[in-house]
């Protein structure tokens, strides 16, 4: 979804409607939230290496 908001503010930009502020703001937030993602990720991870070092 970020991606497509993204893109959208990149076409807008190209079409001078959009500022080059408003696309480096959106890209930020992109890759703020894919951050976000990764870092569950890892949590999630290491949660379940936790667990199977427990098991064995």
């Amino acid at each position: 979804m970020t991606q497509e908001i993204f893109k959208n503010y990149q076409e807008r930009y190209k079409e001078g409607l959009a500022s080059i502020n408003d696309v480096v703001i959106k890209q930020s937030l992109q890759l703020e939230k894919m951050l976000k993602l990764l870092q569950l990720q890892n949590e999630r991870t290491d949660k379940v290496l936790q667990v199977k070092k427990l098991a064995f």
